[in-house]
């Protein structure tokens, strides 16, 4: 496990070196951002998605193990939606000189994050475990796919200030291409690696209290 976790480090490092080193993107400003805000919003997405696959395992089999696996999962997806939202307003600054523009995708992955910071004020608000857990079960699907509609339909079909397929199109230079998904790749290791931190502790606070009684 450890190598595990020096291998993630030495790869992010490798990222982040690289986003600075490589020249700028064809028609893009501050370009070493566009390798972390892009990248970040797709684990976003990926972490909701893993919320909403272990809510729908809670409700099958009934299993506290995946209602804490949804709730971390939500929870780390929610800081990854915060890092997205404050990166896409420096690349907003860089691009278009104003930190916020109303772009559709600028504002759809802020309204998505209203709506997982709502998933936590549910989760709080509701005393009886069963019920809470159920709520949030069925809450992680509507806010995923509130997730897929607002991220990758609704900004699509009108004009947005966001280039289409800038760094993963066929236009893209090769060494591009390859940095945005070792970036995908490189960000989803720290997703799956904070979510497993998540999971332990939130395991271990269980016991503490299950001792405690």
């Amino acid at each position: 496990m450890k190598a595990w976790y020096a291998m993630l480090g030495i790869w992010m490092s490798a990222v982040i070196y690289e986003a600075f080193a490589l020249p700028e993107i064809r028609g893009l400003v501050g370009h070493p951002i566009a390798y972390f805000h892009p990248p970040i919003a797709i684990v976003t997405f990926i972490a909701f998605l893993v919320a909403m696959i272990h809510g729908l395992r809670y409700l099958r089999w009934n299993d506290p193990i995946h209602d804490v696996k949804s709730s971390k999962a939500a929870e780390v997806g929610l800081l990854f939606c915060f890092l997205a939202t404050v990166t896409g307003a420096m690349w907003s600054k860089a691009n278009w000189g104003t930190f916020w523009s109303w772009d559709p995708k600028q504002t759809s992955i802020f309204v998505v994050l209203l709506i997982y910071a709502a998933y936590f004020s549910l989760r709080s608000s509701t005393p009886n475990p069963d019920r809470r857990h159920r709520l949030c079960a069925v809450y992680t699907v509507i806010g995923f796919i509130s997730a897929v509609l607002l991220m990758f339909i609704l900004p699509r079909i009108g004009f947005s200030l966001h280039p289409n397929d800038a760094m993963m199109g066929g236009g893209s230079d090769r060494p591009v291409r390859l940095l945005f998904w070792a970036s995908v790749l490189g960000f989803s290791g720290v997703f799956a690696w904070m979510m497993e931190l998540a999971v332990k502790l939130a395991l271990m606070e269980m016991k503490i209290k299950e001792m405690s009684q």
